[in-house]
């Protein structure tokens, strides 16, 4: 694998394969995908989740881009929610912000 990530192919051309088979191996698992980025991969993520038009997506307001526009690319509505001080979030504060902005509408 050490070959395959110097080699500077590592989402296309004759690498790709050895790359995802050696990742495959290394983490135990039976299949690995390689993609050019992050946003690929948001993506890829949310479509094996089955994610359509008008399906809701919670994106942090904080993050960079890409993470909103991989729902985007879905269909899907996001819905931004800030992250406590603490820098994270939980099920029953992502409900009620939801159900706030419902009300707000």
């Amino acid at each position: 694998m050490r070959t395959v990530l110097t080699s500077g192919w590592l989402t296309s051309g004759k690498n790709v394969e050895a790359l995802e088979k050696g990742f495959a191996e290394t983490v135990g698992t039976r299949h690995a995908v390689a993609l050019n980025s992050c946003t690929a991969a948001l993506h890829a993520i949310l479509l094996s989740l089955d994610m359509k038009p008008g399906d809701e997506v919670i994106v942090p307001s904080d993050t960079f881009v890409a993470t909103a526009n991989a729902a985007l690319y879905t269909g899907a509505n996001q819905f931004l929610l800030t992250p406590t001080l603490r820098l994270s979030t939980s099920p029953p504060r992502m409900r009620n912000s939801r159900s706030q902005k419902k009300r707000e509408q």
